[in-house]
């Protein structure tokens, strides 16, 4: 099985150091100096048991690396639309593409049930190059929980923590492809999960995420710092409340103890993705991760007041730094 990592940044990073250490056949796309690095002395592993480096094809123009059994897609989320071309140079007639990004998935409604199926989200997905170019049906829903991050020029670290990998066909079969991955993705030493609707494990995520990741942008601090305060532990609670409202309005009712999730929160030293980016003054992921689910919770006329005011602080901030030039929703 021939796999090629689109973006070996932080998640990228990762997963293709830990399937190329298993023996897998893996290159990546990269670019600037971290595909230099790459190049020239391999792809470095970090982890709190070991430190490991692989050598993996690397370049910046996937056309040289051939055409592939598997391309995961590990670019940020609003950087998908731009990497359409690239995309479909790598692509067999049976490619599977995993879409390993944070927020609301561009692919959500289709395969899906209700009078939403087959609904597009141009805000995620600008005049469907995605669906149409790349191919909706080549789509495996994933979720990514796990810490990474980019400590240097070719060099990647997992925190400590979840090591787990959620995928799913987007109609729910348990295909063959979908179990082929998983095994690759076993033996390169991940949790991979394929029997949990993958929808419910999008708003699963989203949930954590739009806790994490507002209070870490606002407070300029991980969970484990911000949580200290007891009032900001009673903003989560509220973040997380309505989140769950979000998710039952579209047929996943949020689960699980909101003060053990809290707890939870309160023990992560790691940096939510949205906050790496604002210090490192890159674009932000405001859009799949806040924009998009709040406005289809206005869609469903579920009540967010929490979450409206704290998307237009956080749009602020980043519109104030230059990270963020994002539009109004329309789906």
């Amino acid at each position: 099985m021939k796999i090629c990592v689109y973006g070996a940044g932080a998640v990228g990073g990762v997963i293709a150091a830990r399937l190329a250490l298993s023996g897998a056949s893996v290159s990546v796309v990269a670019r600037g100096e971290h595909l230099n690095a790459i190049r020239e002395t391999g792809l470095r592993l970090e982890t709190s048991d070991s430190i490991d480096v692989v050598r993996v094809t690397a370049s910046d123009e996937p056309g040289a690396l051939g055409r592939q059994d598997v391309v995961i897609a590990a670019v940020k989320a609003h950087q998908l639309p731009d990497i359409v071309g690239g995309l479909t140079t790598l692509l067999n007639e049976g490619t599977a593409v995993i879409y390993a990004v944070n927020g609301m998935p561009w692919w959500y409604f289709h395969n899906a049930s209700g009078p939403s199926n087959e609904r597009r989200l141009p805000a995620l997905d600008p005049g469907g190059r995605l669906w149409d170019q790349v191919g909706v049906g080549r789509t495996i829903g994933c979720i990514i929980n796990f810490p990474a991050a980019v400590i240097s020029p070719g060099s990647v670290r997992q925190g400590g923590g979840n090591n787990r990998i959620a995928l799913g066909e987007l109609g729910g079969e348990q295909s063959s492809r979908l179990g082929d991955i998983a095994a690759a993705l076993r033996s390169a030493g991940f949790v991979v999960d394929t029997h949990r609707p993958i929808r419910e494990e999008v708003w699963t995520k989203l949930a954590h995420v739009m806790v994490a990741s507002t209070i870490a942008v606002l407070t300029s601090a991980p969970p484990g710092i911000a949580f200290s305060d007891a009032a900001i532990r009673d903003l989560a609670r509220k973040i997380y409340g309505e989140a769950f409202d979000i998710a039952a309005a579209h047929g996943y009712p949020g689960s699980g103890n909101i003060d053990a999730l809290i707890a939870g929160q309160q023990r992560s030293t790691n940096k939510p993705s949205m906050l790496q980016d604002l210090e490192a003054g890159r674009p932000m992921e405001i859009d799949p991760q806040l924009t998009v689910p709040i406005a289809l919770a206005h869609d469903a006329r579920v009540r967010v007041p929490i979450l409206d005011v704290l998307l237009g602080l956080i749009r602020a901030r980043a519109s104030r730094a230059g990270l963020y030039k994002g539009a109004e929703f329309s789906g």
